[in-house]
Parts: structure tokens; sequence; C-alpha cells
């Protein structure tokens, strides 16, 4: 039954994981070893009497000693160290008994990871310590260089590198070179020869590289066969495996780096060492910022000294406690006053200041307290042992204790120089403003007299002035009347002479042969005579018009009258004397509308408007009159499909006896269009065309109701 059960316990343990050796406690011989061990021992060690002293590597009588003290105390177990071909090996040995005499099982747990990491976390504490203790000491040195190649040493010890080392930026990113700062090489690290100096990397391929990788804050890591490979051999430094480098960062400016390599092997660096060469980096920065910072605080300084002895600027404090007044070396100097003390009473203080501004500045002091004002500025005056006047401009803060002041401090600048040029300056003023007041009284005497010999001269200009552009209009009008006579010397010429001629053609016909002459012929040359002298009478009469219109002598007789009537009229008389040359289309939506016009004038603008539409029309082509009457307004529209208008010429189709170029050859005054367009006018309205050379025109008549 025992037998059996020991047996099925020996089972389950035989497929652990875990080493489990059956062993007797009397002799420590083997009984059996599950399948773990048997995987990790070989059958000669694991059968061999002395395996278990060889393999703890103790003597039998101390490992029987361990055991049985094992079986007797919690928690059951012994520590214990073994050497394979792989290296060290941790494990912890836990002990069981059994239910037999003398038979336990011993069971190995392989603690060599745990054990291992626990030395690394010691030994990083020790690297941090070291570090926070340098950094301490660094900050606090005034030797910065000093404390910096302790810094190195530090960390290069506690990291087990060759070298560590510090390269500073220099120069442009074009020509950007790293110089080497400070480093410290590791004498113990063996006999393999070190580069002994690196004065500084100039630019290539490895030093962009890094300045692009330390810019952007990320470190850089390489070894000699990663740059063999990236075929950067070249300017990887000698003698060196494996290189790591961390940023240091100045402010926000990428300063420099902080590095360590190994010349021995190539090393994979723990993430231990990169924190660690991080904290330095960030402690040299620290000291950078530390070093500029003094540096800018000795020239700010050396800045306010400066200003305090070129400004005669001096500094007092009244003690309230003491009642006494603490004068600097400045202050005392300004005074002026010989083997002056550096230390006064109140009392004694007060009697250096002027009398007349003592009490004001009582009064002033006492002002600011009651209100409990903490800054104040006055100025004022002292006397020295030479009695000379000296004006100082005073200004500081007072300071309270319980409501109370205990202490006031102030600046005490000599303005005496100043004051003296100011008082120059109001004496040249007063004699300035005398001066200027004299100057200014004759000046104004002459700016009167000249103003009236101005106002005199503008007249004049404004008379001549206006005697020019007199002149000017009367040029313009007289240029316009020849220009009209000119066309109305050739129209008279042009349009007299033809009927002229007839008449005097027919009379002479009649003169030589009358009695020869039939009466139809007779009468046929009366005709002509008689429609000649029609032609030449409605010439004079046009121009009779325009003479009226122009001297405001037409009269316009308003009343109501059909429009569509009027038309019709109009246009019956035109096809009349068309004789059927030329088809009229009279477009219009009403058999009548009533309008307020004048109707002889209406006619007139009309007759004249579809008579040149005739005119300038081939013959067998169409005349098209719209009437469109409107809401407030009645509009004329008459299209033909003539000679049409040159652009250049529009401008003047509304002058006095104006004829376009490619209408010389065809009767007509130049007049029409003039008289259409005053009559227009005058009937609250207006004439407007478009026209397109050699295909027709467009002429719209607008009138407004009144």
């Amino acid at each position: 039954m025992t037998n059996t059960s020991n047996i099925d316990f020996q089972e389950i343990f035989r497929h652990h994981n875990i080493i489990m050796i059956t062993i007797a406690t009397d002799t420590l011989e083997i009984i059996d070893i599950n399948n773990a061990g048997k995987k990790y021992y070989t059958t000669g060690e694991y059968k061999s009497p002395y395996f278990l002293n060889e393999l703890y590597d103790i003597d039998k009588y101390k490992l029987s000693g361990l055991i049985h003290d094992a079986l007797e105390n919690e928690p059951n177990l012994f520590k214990i160290s073994q050497q394979d071909d792989s290296g060290k090996r941790y494990v912890d040995v836990h002990i069981k008994n059994t239910n037999l005499k003398n038979i336990a099982f011993l069971m190995e747990e392989d603690v060599t990871d745990r054990v291992i990491n626990k030395k690394n976390v010691h030994a990083r504490d020790e690297i941090l310590h070291i570090i926070a203790s340098s950094a301490k000491s660094a900050i606090a040195s005034v030797d910065i260089e000093s404390a910096t190649k302790k810094i190195l040493e530090n960390i290069g010890l506690a990291l087990e590198v060759s070298r560590a080392f510090i390269f500073e930026f220099k120069g442009s990113k074009e020509e950007l070179t790293l110089y080497r700062k400070i480093d410290w090489r590791n004498e113990s690290a063996g006999n393999k020869e070190f580069v002994e100096k690196i004065p500084f990397f100039p630019l290539n391929p490895l030093t962009r590289r890094i300045y692009k990788l330390i810019e952007s804050g990320n470190i850089y890591i390489s070894t000699r066969s990663q740059v063999r490979k990236e075929k950067n051999e070249e300017f990887f430094p000698q003698n060196v495996e494996s290189m790591l480098l961390v940023p240091i960062h100045v402010g926000n400016r990428p300063w420099g780096i902080i590095g360590v390599d190994d010349c021995f092997e190539e090393r994979e660096w723990e993430l231990d060492d990169i924190e660690s060469l991080n904290a330095v980096s960030g402690i040299f920065a620290s000291m950078i910022m530390k070093e500029k910072q003094t540096k800018d605080l000795a020239k700010t300084k050396m800045s306010f000294d400066l200003a305090v002895s070129a400004g005669k600027i001096g500094l007092w404090q009244w003690n309230g406690e003491e009642d006494t007044v603490l004068l600097d070396e400045n202050m005392r100097e300004q005074f002026g006053v010989e083997d002056f003390p550096e230390n006064l009473s109140e009392g004694s203080w007060t009697k250096l200041i002027y009398k007349e501004d003592l009490e004001k500045i009582n009064k002033y002091f006492q002002k600011r307290i009651e209100e409990k004002h903490r800054d104040f500025s006055f100025e004022h005056r002292y006397r020295n042992d030479k009695n000379e006047i000296l004006w100082f401009y005073s200004r500081g803060r007072i300071f309270y204790t319980e409501g109370l002041p205990t202490k006031i401090i102030s600046s005490c600048t000599n303005i005496t120089e100043l004051k003296n040029a100011q008082e120059k300056i109001e004496q040249l003023n007063h004699s300035l403003e005398e001066k200027v007041k004299d100057r200014t009284a004759r000046l104004e005497y002459v700016l009167k007299e000249l103003q009236g010999e101005i106002d005199i001269r503008k007249t004049i200009s404004e008379e001549l002035m206006a005697a020019k552009d007199e002149l000017s209009d009367l040029l313009i009008k007289e240029k316009d009347l020849n220009e009209l006579k000119s066309r109305f010397i050739s129209m008279v010429s042009h349009e007299y002479r033809t009927p002229l001629t007839v008449i005097l053609s027919s009379v002479s016909i009649m003169e030589m042969y009358g009695e020869k002459l039939t009466e139809k012929e007779i009468g046929h040359h009366l005709t002509k005579i008689k429609n000649s002298i029609q032609k030449m009478t409605t010439l004079l009469e046009d121009i009779i018009l325009i003479s009226k219109e122009e001297a405001g002598k037409i009269e316009v007789v308003k009343k109501e009258v059909n429009v569509v009537e009027i038309c019709r009229k109009v246009l019956d008389d035109i096809s009349y004397i068309d004789n059927k040359q030329h088809s009229f289309d009279f477009i219009h939506h009403a058999s009548e509308y009533i309008w307020e016009t004048d109707e002889k004038l209406l006619s007139h603008v009309l007759s004249n408007l579809l008579s040149n539409a005739m005119k300038y029309s081939p013959v067998n082509s169409t005349v098209k009159f719209e009437f469109m009457p409107g809401i407030n307004d009645v509009t004329f529209r008459i299209t033909d499909s003539g000679i049409g208008i040159p652009k250049e010429e529009h401008d003047k189709m509304f002058e006095p006896f104006f004829r376009c170029k490619n209408a010389e050859n065809i009767p007509g005054t130049g007049l029409g269009l003039s008289i259409s367009k005053k009559f227009s006018r005058l009937l609250g309205g207006d004439i407007t065309f478009n026209s397109v050379y050699k295909k027709g025109s467009t002429f719209i008549v607008k009138l407004k109701s009144n």
C-alpha cells in the first residue's frame, strides 16, 4: 500500500518541468530523477554516488547538514550555486519529506535571471548614487572643467568603458565641426593601444548624421561592423569597436554630445547605460547654464557698477530701529564733504538738507507713510562744506512692519549739472521768447503788407483767368462757327445749285422753244421748276427752324392727340413721296393711343426720321416703324437696312449741316437729325441710335409724360 502510494507520487513529478530528484537522506544516493532532470543531467552524472556533492560543489557532510536543517526548518529550502559550461547558475533547492523513512524529494528552481537582475539593479543604484553625488559636487563647484572630468571618470568606471568624452558643436550647419571639450581614458582597460587624442571630428557623413540625431533629441549607437556595412568605416574613430552618444541640449539648442566607447569588443549597450549617460548629460547642461548665468551676472554687475559710477548715483538706507542712516561710498562722495562718516543719526542727516526743502520732504514722507505707499521719488538740495548748493534726485522704497516704517532704501542721483543746464535753458528760452515776440511783430507787419499785395495779385489773376476762359470759349465758338459756316456754304452750294440749274434749264428751254412745245411739255417743265423751288423753300425753312430753336422762339403747344393717327398720317405722306419704291411695316398694338404732346413738332420728328430711312435704304427694301406705349412714356423705333453710319462719325450725327462721308452723293442738308434732336428734347424726350456700317440703322425716339 505504502510502496504503491510512493510510486504514484513519484510518477506525478516524473513528467514535471521542475527538476525533481528522489534521494536517500542518510546516504545521499540518487534513487530516481524525473524527465526534466534527465534532460539536463547525463545518466553517468546522476547515477554517480557523488553526484550531489559534485553538483553543488560541496562535501558530503556539509551537504547532509544542509539537507537535514532544511527538513527541520521552514521554508524547507537552501540556496546554492552551480558552475556549468555556460557559466555560473544559481538555484533554490526545495526539500520535501515523504512518508518513507530516509526518503526525500529535492526540487531545483533555477533563479539565475532573478539573481543577475538583482545584481544589475544594485549596480544601477550604485551608478545613480555616483552620478547624484558627482552632480551635487559639480553644480556647487567653481572649477567646471575639474568637476566635469570627475563626473566622466565616475561614469566611465561605473559603466566599465574605455573612454568617456564630451564634444561641442561649432560652426554653421554647412561647416559643422565637433570639437573635443573634455575626455577621460580608462588606463586599466588593457594593453590595447588607444586613440591618444581626437581634437575634432570635421564635417563628414558621420558628423552630419550625428548632428541630425542629436538635434531631434535622439541617441546614437553604432559598432564597427555596422559602419563597415554602411561604408562609413573611414569616419569611425580608430581602435573603437562600439560607441554610444547622447545629446546635450542647453536651452532649446543642441550644444554637443556626451559619449562612451569600448575599444575591445562590439558591445550591446543596455538601457541602464543610456539612462545613466542621459543623467550625466542633464548634469552637464545644468553646469553650462550655471556657468553662463554666472558670467551674465558678472557682466550685469559690472554694467550696473559702471552705470552707478558714471551716473553719479549713490545709495542710502535708513534703519528705523536704530534711527541711523547708512551711506555708501558714492553717496559720501556726492555730498562733497571731507571725512564724511559712513553712519549718521537721522538728526545729523537732516542738517545736510537745504533748509527750504526740509519741511517739504518731511511733509511728503509723512503723507506717503500715512497712506501706506511703498515707492517714493522727489528732488531736493544739499549744501556742502564749500557752501555750494547741490541738487539730488532720490528714488526708493519704504518697508513696513506691522504697519510701521522700519526701513527706507533709496538711490540718490546728483542732478546739479542737469538743473544748472535747465536754468540756462530757461534763461535762453526767455531771451528767445523776447526775440521771437519782437520778430513776430515785425513779421506780422510785413505779412499784412504782403497779404494786401497778394490780394491784389489774386484779383488780377482771377480776372486774367476769367478773361482767358472767356477768350477760350470765344475761340471755341468761333471755331464751331467757322466750321458751321463751312458746312453751310458747302450745303448751300450743293443743295441750291441743283434746283437752280433745273429752273434755269427749264426756263431756257421754254424761251427758246416756247411756241414749239406742247402743253404737256410746258407743264412738265413748270412742275420741275415748282419742285425745285419747293426744295429750296424747305431748306430755308429748316435753317429758320434752327435759328428759332437756338433763339428759344419755338413755342411748344401740347394737347391730347391720338398718337397712332399721327403716325399713320406721317407714314401716308412719306409713302406718297416714295412712290412705292420701299415697303413700310407699321407695328402697333392699339387703334388709338391718347397722349398729350405738340402734334406739329412730333410729326416733324417722325417725318424726318422716316424720310432718312427711305432715302438711305436700297429700293424694294423694308422700313420698320414701331410704336410702343409705356406706363409713363412712349417710344418710336424706326429701323432700316440702308448704308449705315461709320462708327467714327457717330458722335457728330446731330450737329447742324453734318453729313456722313458715305452719304455725300445722296441729296440732303444735314439739318434733319439736328432739328429732330432739338424738337425731341422740347417734347420732353431724346433721340438715340445704333448703327452698323453698310448694314443699317435704328433710331429711337423716347418721350416722357409731363
